[in-house]
Order: structure tokens, then C-alpha cells, then sequence
């Protein structure tokens, strides 16, 4: 699936639509909830929210690349949302969709996937993205602002990420399943200790 929406769908996609964003962050997304699946034989609650704050974290990050890359797009013909649509409209469609994001942020701790010290982590990141998100709604805000929001994206992401990897009891049995089949395999090897 991610190889064939990728290569067949967002590939070509690009070019003509802006929709090749929301196409392509399928398969940018799908990896985590690949690998899940690979190990458990199931699709669990937490590899689900992780695969959904994936899905829509793209959509402002890469937004914003598209605005302080704008005409190296436009050289290319490449049909993002700052070169078919505009400025104005790429900079709405960043702090609309950072709200989405703060929400779906949020949401694994009040359905009860993550313990409730995952909010020490996702709330301020969320509350602090979609600030800085909301605030390119100006008509001044441009690549400057493109870019914190692209930093500031990845920055709070991966905070958010390995929050709700070790806020959820499914991902840490994964993990000590992991660690287990390690040190099995550690001792096969005839390793006595290790770390």
C-alpha cells in the first residue's frame, strides 16, 4: 500500500494538485504501523494514533517547506500549495491543520491509549505549535515564519512521538518483547552479560 499510493498515485500526483500532499503522507505515515504489525501479527490502539499524529503532522510541516521553497517548487512544476493556490492560502492551510494536529495530539490520552503523563509532554507541544502556527495567519508572515514552523514542527513532533511510543503499555510490551527476544538471542550466542 505504501509503495503503490506512493509511486502510483502521489508520484504523479504532484504535478498537477496540491491534494498530493494529503496523498503522500500515507505512505509517509504508514511505516510505524507496518512495522507494528510485523512484529504483533495486529494492528493495536497505539499504533493507530501513531500512524494519525504521522498523517496529519506532515501536512503543516511539508506545507511549510512549500512556502520557503516556493519557487524552487514553481521552477520545477510542481503543484504545491503556496505555487497553485498562494501564499495566503498555504499559510491558512498550516495553522487549520496545526489545530487538527494539536487535537489529534491530544486525543490518545483522553481515549485512555497513553497514561495521563503523556500530557506533561503533548500539551505544551501542541499548545505551542498551533501558536506558532496560528500566528503566520498574518499577511507579513512568510519563509521566516516557514521556516520556525518547519523546526518547530520536527522539534515538538519527535517530542510527541516518543511520548506516546512510551506513554502507551502496547508500545512498551512491544519494546520488552524486543528486549527479551534479544537477550535470547544474546544468549544463544553465549553472551553472559550484557546492557
Amino acid at each position: 500500500l505504501a509503495f503503490v499510493s506512493y509511486v502510483l498515485a502521489y508520484t504523479p500526483l504532484k504535478r498537477f494538485s496540491p491534494l498530493a500532499l494529503y496523498v503522500g503522507a500515507l505512505p509517509g505515515a504508514l511505516p510505524p504501523l507496518i512495522g507494528y504489525a510485523s512484529v504483533t501479527r495486529s494492528i493495536g490502539e497505539a499504533a493507530l494514533w501513531l500512524f494519525l499524529v504521522l498523517f496529519v503532522w506532515q501536512i503543516p510541516h511539508f506545507s511549510a517547506i512549500a512556502i520557503f521553497r516556493a519557487e524552487d517548487y514553481r521552477g520545477a512544476g510542481m503543484a504545491v500549495l503556496p505555487v497553485a493556490r498562494g501564499m495566503k492560502r498555504a499559510r491558512y492551510e498550516i495553522a487549520l491543520s496545526s489545530v487538527v494536529l494539536g487535537a489529534v495530539t491530544l486525543l490518545p490520552a483522553w481515549t485512555g491509549v497513553v497514561r495521563p503523563a503523556y500530557l506533561f509532554v503533548a500539551l505544551p507541544a501542541a499548545v505551542g505549535f498551533v501558536a506558532l502556527a496560528l500566528s503566520g495567519i498574518r499577511e507579513q508572515a512568510g519563509p521566516k515564519w516557514a521556516r520556525r514552523v518547519f523546526q518547530g514542527g520536527a522539534e515538538r513532533g519527535m517530542q510527541v512521538l516518543e511520548a506516546l511510543e512510551l506513554g502507551s503499555d502496547e508500545t512498551l510490551d512491544l519494546h520488552l518483547h524486543f528486549l527479551e527476544r534479544g537477550n535470547d538471542m544474546l544468549k544463544d550466542l553465549g553472551v553472559r552479560e550484557h546492557v
